[in-house]
């Protein structure tokens, strides 16, 4: 909850942008994620299209108001899992209007959110694994990279955002771990085995010393140009092999950290320390992971079992 005297913020009688402002107290002062910051502005620039056309100004709406923008949302078919964020986003937002007493009370409080219709999350089988772990070229010192890159994506868990991040001093290849940055500003370690371990190796010793010509670089992935590596081409040379691999092309870079966790399971890991490894606060989003098991188990016992089998 903001307080009034946590942040240099000071929007009392003044014609502000609120929903910028609000983005910027979601970025400097919550350290949110770019990403978060992001779909609440975009949620809330489509909400504040919506107060527009009726008119009214966004801090003077009414809870029926806002409960007729909901019923809008759902006969234009947005998703439950869309529409929950969406009012997620409203709610946090009329808190940050009403704690710098912008308004009075949150129009938005007793507004319910709708359960969610939680998919899935896309594995990959371990067979399929291998083939995309094997497909980059390692003749070329680039095809070596990208194959680093899925090795330890893979072997360690780590989300892409953690990924792009790392610094050459952020890899203990010695220990096998390495220190990440991740949501929240919240540092954790990760792990990775002998495998990543040794590709990670010949890249920061054979290629990576190439490709940071002038020796200036302290990010650990680079391109051919000696320049820190980009989110985009990151999930670029994922999509690359995987369609070079010929697997489903609807595996994408957080494909991989979804089957690490997956395999973790079934590998027999404590649901507990998975979540540490994953960096979730929360054990509810770990959970999700004990449906794929669960599922996989049930599928290996129809295909197995004498007694399951349709007559």
């Amino acid at each position: 909850m903001v307080t009034e005297n946590s942040n240099n913020y000071s929007l009392k009688n003044q014609k502000k942008d609120f929903v910028s402002e609000f983005c910027l107290f979601n970025s400097h002062e919550k350290n949110l994620s770019d990403m978060t910051v992001r779909n609440y502005r975009n949620d809330l620039m489509l909400f504040e299209r919506y107060t527009n056309s009726i008119p009214i100004d966004i801090e003077k709406i009414s809870n029926l108001q806002i409960r007729q923008y909901i019923s809008k949302l759902v006969e234009e078919k947005y998703s439950r899992k869309s529409i929950h964020r969406k009012i997620t986003a409203i709610k946090n937002f009329f808190d940050f209007l009403l704690n710098h007493k912008i308004i009075n009370q949150n129009p938005a409080e007793l507004i319910i959110r709708p359960k969610q219709n939680y998919s899935l999350p896309n594995v990959i089988s371990f067979e399929d694994i291998e083939k995309l772990l094997d497909t980059p070229d390692i003749s070329k010192p680039l095809g070596i990279r990208d194959k680093t890159i899925m090795e330890l994506i893979y072997g360690s868990g780590i989300r892409l955002s953690e990924l792009i991040n790392l610094t050459i001093n952020d890899i203990d290849i010695k220990n096998r771990n390495g220190i990440v940055k991740g949501k929240g500003e919240k540092y954790r370690a990760i792990f990775f085995g002998e495998i990543a371990c040794k590709w990670l190796n010949i890249y920061i010793n054979k290629i990576r010393i190439k490709l940071d010509k002038k020796n200036t670089q302290e990010a650990l992935w680079l391109n051919r140009s000696g320049t820190k590596l980009s989110k985009r081409s990151v999930q670029h040379i994922i999509k690359r092999n995987v369609i070079k691999a010929k697997l489903d092309p609807s595996i994408h870079t957080h494909s991989l950290r979804h089957s690490y966790a997956t395999h973790m399971l079934d590998g027999g890991a404590d649901l507990r320390y998975l979540q540490e490894l994953l960096g979730h606060e929360s054990p509810n989003t770990t959970q999700v992971y004990t449906h794929i098991s669960k599922q996989k188990s049930r599928e290996v016992y129809l295909a197995s079992h004498p007694r399951a089998k349709k007559i």
